[in-house]
């Protein structure tokens, strides 16, 4: 009879439906912590379910596929993935429950990604790329990286964008625990520092 082993239980997909929220406490450079992950579907007939969760925030995590550039949405073959992925970044970061929340946006499946770039340009995608960057996989990260920054302060004030929370970006293969282990350590330094300075504990 076969046993499943960790490995197999990190490689299950299992799509999130619902909203199920997690405490867990963890050991950072700063001492213990209580940490509180609230965890919402991202399917479309699932959203509907989010807005009496936006008070009160401290952080969003977004996660989005890297190797997803060249692919349709499950439940609307004529919208890509990174199209429906940016769209909901802009209208959801600037929910005004948000306004001074903190965001840390996951590229995953880097691994996926980088195989793919190889083969696929990036032109199927952004048509008008550098014609010499279409397989380079970290001019496309970097564009990326832009895109969302250039969306979380589009259209806001100065003073707006003072108070803005931060934004952090993290690349992760999430079927690797060492590595995706590493950057949840620093995530967690990360977020107690931001609230810490909130706060006016920190400069």
């Amino acid at each position: 009879s076969y046993r499943a082993s960790f490995d197999d239980f990190v490689r299950v997909r299992d799509c999130t439906t619902g909203i199920i929220v997690k405490a867990f406490r963890a050991q950072t450079d700063y001492g213990e912590y209580m940490f509180e992950v609230t965890d919402v579907g991202g399917q479309r007939a699932e959203r509907r379910k989010w807005m009496r969760l936006f008070d009160n925030i401290s952080v969003c995590l977004y996660i989005m596929a890297l190797s997803a550039y060249d692919q349709c949405l499950f439940e609307d073959n004529t919208k890509n993935c990174w199209d429906e992925t940016l769209e909901l970044f802009s209208k959801t970061a600037h929910e005004a429950a948000f306004g001074s929340t903190d965001w840390v946006i996951f590229f995953n499946k880097v691994d996926l990604f980088e195989a793919k770039i190889a083969k696929i340009p990036f032109s199927v995608y952004q048509t008008d790329f550098n014609a010499d960057d279409v397989h380079n996989s970290d001019a496309v990260k970097k564009w990326i990286l832009d895109e969302f920054r250039r969306r979380f302060y589009d259209g806001l004030s100065k003073e707006q964008i003072r108070k803005r929370g931060n934004l952090y970006f993290h690349v992760t293969c999430a079927t690797n625990e060492e590595y995706v282990s590493k950057i949840i350590q620093r995530v967690h330094v990360d977020l107690i520092k931001s609230q810490m300075k909130k706060m006016g504990y920190l400069m």
